[in-house]
């Protein structure tokens, strides 16, 4: 009979223990995308300088590329913005936005990788000047950070979808939670259907 009175009493601080646990996750998931968020922004700001660098001082690329290198760079500094604003405010919505831009610039990259690496394997090493031997290098350089970035860009999506799924998580616990703090409410709403 005892152990029937205090049950609800029980259940109701099981449920805060498991709130208060998931609530510490969402924290320590939080800061480590905060962080990795802050971490692209200063990544955005090296690529606007090399895009400016590009286009100003060396002109080694036609115009449609570094306008493509500023759009792509611009695109990435809305869903990183995307990405802080749901991390801060707890939206699922926003954090979804930036792992599908994060998909798909794994994509891209990754696409750029296999082209790169096409144009390295099928040209012929016999019939090339001095200037080619130094685009081959600068295309080893260019390929290597290209597969770094894909590694911290999986990373960064697999961090981002620990935060998402701790708070999608913290807010099912809330949801439960507020069964159980009024339950005339339920019964009565119940009542009236």
């Amino acid at each position: 009979m005892l152990t029937k009175t205090f049950a609800p009493i029980t259940n109701f601080f099981n449920q805060i223990t498991i709130f208060c646990l998931q609530l510490l996750q969402v924290l320590r998931a939080k800061t480590g995308t905060l962080w990795i968020a802050y971490c692209e922004i200063m990544w955005i700001v090296s690529q606007c300088s090399f895009w400016t660098a590009e286009s100003i001082v060396r002109e080694a690329f036609p115009p449609f590329v570094t306008i493509a290198g500023f759009t792509f760079t611009c695109i990435q500094l809305v869903l990183v913005f995307f990405l802080i604003q749901g991390v801060r405010t707890f939206r699922l919505a926003y954090i979804e936005v930036y792992m599908i831009g994060v998909c798909c610039r794994m994509f891209m990259f990754l696409s750029f990788f296999l082209t790169f690496l096409f144009f390295f394997i099928i040209t012929n090493d016999d019939e090339q000047a001095s200037s080619d031997q130094f685009f081959h290098r600068f295309l080893i350089i260019k390929m290597i950070f290209t597969c770094v970035y894909t590694l911290l860009k999986a990373y960064a999506l697999y961090t981002a979808y620990r935060c998402y799924s701790y708070i999608a998580k913290t807010r099912r616990a809330i949801a439960h939670l507020t069964i159980f703090e009024d339950p005339k409410r339920f019964v009565l709403s119940a009542s009236k259907n």
